[in-house]
């Protein structure tokens, strides 16, 4: 659903990465999606934790708070979009199918 490469050009794209040194767009995006929840510890060190865990690497504080911006705002968005748009499709051929079925199953009926 989220192939790296497409996670890296959004994270360009919308200016959360501009130059890729410590910060990996795909790893802050699992970590973000998945360790953030509502019994999971949800601090920004928890968080900064995970992504060193993650990544192997260690970073500075300022590495880390200072990628909270409207950048990743906007990269999150744009991944979900993302999703919206996927599900959409899914849920149309869906339809389309169970529309097919139904108007199959009804003319079986009605014979």
């Amino acid at each position: 659903m989220f192939p790296e490469g497409w996670l890296r050009e959004t994270a360009r794209e919308t200016d959360l990465i501009k130059l890729e040194r410590k910060i990996d767009p795909n790893i802050i995006f699992w970590v973000l999606i998945t360790s953030f929840g509502v019994r999971l510890p949800s601090t920004l060190a928890s968080l900064k934790r995970q992504y060193e865990k993650e990544s192997k690497t260690k970073l500075s504080d300022s590495n880390w708070y200072f990628r909270f911006t409207p950048e990743l705002v906007e990269f999150l968005h744009q991944c979900m979009g993302a999703v919206l748009i996927s599900l959409s499709t899914v849920i149309v051929a869906i339809n389309a199918r169970t529309l097919k079925m139904g108007y199959l199953i009804l003319g079986r009926i009605r014979s």
